[in-house]
């Protein structure tokens, strides 16, 4: 919902000042969503991206998974005739590097990070943005992954945490915040890293996403 509705505002907004307009998505998946309760489908990130009022000009989609990068490479192929497209089986920190290498001066881009775990490295957000205008969009897993397996990552001299906030400064925050506080102490310090690289990002106007049961599961 909230994806969909920012790419119609970028694209409609951008398209007749920046003719050469690219949208990056590393965890493309399959390019549908079920709901496993209803078996519901419904457009994942790469059709909703596809399928904007103004398309961009460039799509460059990956995944990890084969059998997710096989059913994307069907789905899109309509969409060929008309934009360039761009499918990969990647580790989402390769495909950065290497996509940022592929895009053009004067293009105006939009990234959509949603790893699902901390697979995502900072040091790779910092590859992918670099001279580049661009607009980000991250999942940031708080609830389904760090706070269920920060004590985890705590106990190892090194941890996927360490590349993920691009620094050890993560574990300071643990050691001297209760549970009920170290969520928005990170999302600060996240917000730090990428003042770093040159963004701009309030925690406050994060969007917060809890299940059910009102447990936070992520933010945007």
């Amino acid at each position: 919902y909230y994806l969909g509705h920012f790419i119609e505002i970028f694209s409609t907004g951008m398209y007749k000042k920046w003719p050469s307009r690219a949208y990056i998505d590393l965890f493309a998946g399959p390019g549908v969503c079920m709901f496993r309760k209803t078996g519901r489908i419904t457009d994942g990130s790469p059709m909703l991206a596809l399928k904007a009022a103004h398309p961009f000009t460039k799509y460059f989609f990956s995944d990890l998974d084969p059998i997710a990068v096989a059913a994307l490479k069907k789905r899109v192929q309509p969409f060929k005739e008309n934009v360039q497209i761009e499918v990969a089986q990647k580790d989402c920190n390769f495909a950065a590097v290497e996509i940022a290498a592929k895009i053009k001066p004067g293009t105006l881009c939009l990234a959509f990070l949603d790893p699902t775990n901390l697979a995502l490295k900072f040091r790779a957000i910092a590859a992918l943005t670099k001279d580049k205008a661009m607009d980000l969009v991250i999942h940031f897993p708080h609830g389904t992954t760090i706070k269920r397996n920060i004590e985890k990552f705590y106990a190892k001299d090194e941890s996927t945490m360490d590349d993920f906030f691009g620094g050890i400064e993560w574990r300071t925050i643990y050691e001297k915040n209760p549970k009920n506080l170290l969520i928005g102490e990170l999302l600060n310090l996240y917000k730090a890293k990428l003042a770093s690289i040159g963004y701009l990002m309030e925690p406050d106007q994060a969007v917060l996403i809890n299940n059910s049961k009102n447990v936070p599961l992520y933010a945007l």
